[in-house]
């Protein structure tokens, strides 16, 4: 026992100084000789683990590449310097699950005091969107009222917003040759590529431009107080109570009405007509399971006798396979096979877990206490790995051939979807498109059509930089297949949603969407349940 305590306490203690460290390296520079050797281990590490390294690139270019890199490297650099250097270099393999970053400021005690353990930066209190080489605000949840919707953000800190984005731009993949998933990235990622850059937390000096009017504001990242009621908390809670007895009084005497909306943290199920016949399922992620999310909905679906089902998987950057897997099974018509078997590039492979490699200290001590379970789950998937024609496989569950649901959907299938949907949304997007099951409508995907490198996917940092990267160590690819090679699910309508809607909240892709149906069904008007409401407003 005294085994693992003491290693504990020692992991804890640490903590407390470490924040101190970390922030005071972040200056340090490192000798070339010791950032070549992070450039050799990088490489090593992809070539030995990434079982498509050259699917978009070939080893010559790459080898190349990986050597000119350690050519120019002639002096010291900090480890954010390295990073700029390096990144663009590894996001040639083309791969957009490959995630490289350089440490970052963390925040003191005193800071997190100061600024509240739950404060955001201040840019992430707004919702972007990068369109032509311009960034701007569609939402605004600060406090700063005055920086309207529909501002362009020209600079932060006196830094022009281009800059930022043109440093990063070349530092990312996405899946091949696409370009949609940079866009999507770009718009949800610029405050954290602005606090990578400078490391600055607050008083940060934001300048838009509307209409022709240029704002200068100060944003700040001081915690907001807020006081509960108790008294309201109580009341609210026995009204709730009182709400569950009379429903449940009710439903013995009154017929059940059709289930309405149906949602978890990850999902949603509405009818959006007024006679129930168009179902409306927006996924935002396949994070979590949604066993019982699906089970609900496609019964509701079934009940209520819908024959037209939407399903919006834009900015779904994936998840789960066993999720995509279980929401394909209500969608398919006939026996299918979700996956191919993924290649891996040795038996040990699917053993790399290394999920709290990186880790605070709590982290750690998750990490010691859960290692004899970690190493029995590697040995599983050890065993389950098998050599076919000199290549390893390790067949998922959903590489084996399923038959869809009993109350399997049957009716017409329509799935938007934009560079911002990939991984496990566009590998169900690519069988539904394969299969002839669906009809899309929007952008091209930012995941390849024909798989993508994922799975296991541990964390590692290089040994003297400190260059957090990881990459996928399985090749997952969906049943079906395209011959153009490194590019997503292309719409079969190509629709798009400007800026000025965004901001208004009017939806291009569900209009076209709904008029098809009016074409298809021979009628003139769909009275929408949201029109509806609109309308009594």
């Amino acid at each position: 026992m005294r085994r693992i305590v003491i290693p504990l306490i020692i992991i804890v203690l640490a903590g407390c100084t470490s924040v101190k460290t970390h922030n005071s390296k972040l200056e340090q520079k490192y000798s070339p000789k010791q950032l070549k050797r992070d450039v050799d281990f990088v490489y090593n590490k992809l070539q030995k683990l990434h079982p498509e390294l050259y699917w978009y690139i070939s080893k010559e270019k790459l080898d190349y590449k990986f050597d000119s890199l350690k050519t120019t490297i002639k002096e010291p650099l900090t480890s954010l310097e390295f990073y700029h250097k390096i990144s663009p270099v590894i996001a040639c393999v083309g791969q957009g699950h490959i995630q490289v970053s350089p440490p970052v400021r963390k925040l003191t005690k005193e800071e997190k005091k100061k600024f509240g353990r739950r404060s955001k930066h201040p840019l992430s209190k707004f919702t972007y969107e990068y369109d032509g080489d311009k960034l701007y605000i569609i939402k605004n949840k600060s406090d700063y009222k005055d920086i309207k919707p529909g501002s362009e953000v020209i600079s932060v800190n006196g830094i022009r917003t281009a800059d930022i984005i043109n440093k990063f731009k070349k530092d990312y993949a996405s899946d091949g040759y696409n370009k949609t998933f940079f866009n999507r990235r770009f718009s949800w990622s610029f405050s954290r590529l602005f606090y990578t850059e400078t490391g600055v937390y607050d008083s940060i000096m934001f300048k838009t431009n509307y209409r022709d009017t240029t704002l200068v504001t100060c944003l700040r990242a001081l915690k907001k107080e807020v006081k509960e009621n108790k008294d309201s908390i109580a009341d609210a809670k026995i009204d709730s109570v009182k709400r569950d007895s009379v429903d449940m009084a009710k439903a013995d005497t009154i017929k059940k009405k059709k289930p309405k909306r149906i949602f978890d943290n990850a999902r949603k199920l509405r009818f959006i007509d007024k006679d129930s016949t168009i179902a409306f399922m927006r996924i935002k992620s396949f994070g979590t399971t949604g066993k019982r999310f699906y089970k609900k909905s496609f019964a509701a679906i079934d009940s209520a006798k819908a024959n037209i089902l939407i399903i919006d998987l834009r900015d779904n950057t994936g998840g789960k396979l066993s999720d995509v897997a279980n929401l394909y099974s209500y969608l398919a018509d006939t026996s299918f096979v979700f996956l191919d078997k993924s290649v891996v590039t040795k038996r040990t492979s699917m053993t790399h877990l290394g999920i709290f490699r990186n880790a605070s200290p709590v982290g750690k001590v998750i990490h010691v206490i859960l290692t004899p379970f970690r190493w029995g789950f590697g040995i599983g998937r050890y065993i389950k790995v098998d050599k076919e024609n000199g290549k390893y496989y390790y067949a998922f569950k959903q590489s084996k051939l399923k038959e869809p649901k009993p109350n399997n959907f049957k009716g017409d299938v329509y799935v938007i979807i934009n560079g911002g949907s990939f991984s496990a949304s566009s590998i169900i997007s690519s069988n539904l498109k394969g299969s002839g099951r669906a009809v899309f409508v929007g952008e091209e995907t930012g995941g390849a059509y024909n798989g993508t490198v994922a799975g296991v996917m541990p964390q590692r940092k290089t040994p003297n930089a400190k260059i957090n990267f990881s990459f996928g160590h399985v090749l997952i690819q969906p049943h079906y297949k395209t011959n153009k090679k490194g590019h997503g699910i292309y719409p079969d309508a190509y629709v798009t949603t400007s800026i000025q809607d965004k901001i208004d909240e009017k939806d291009s892709e569900l209009d076209w969407i709904i008029e098809d149906i009016k074409k298809k069904r021979g009628v003139e008007e769909i009275i929408l349940i949201e029109k509806e409401k609109k309308d009594k407003e």
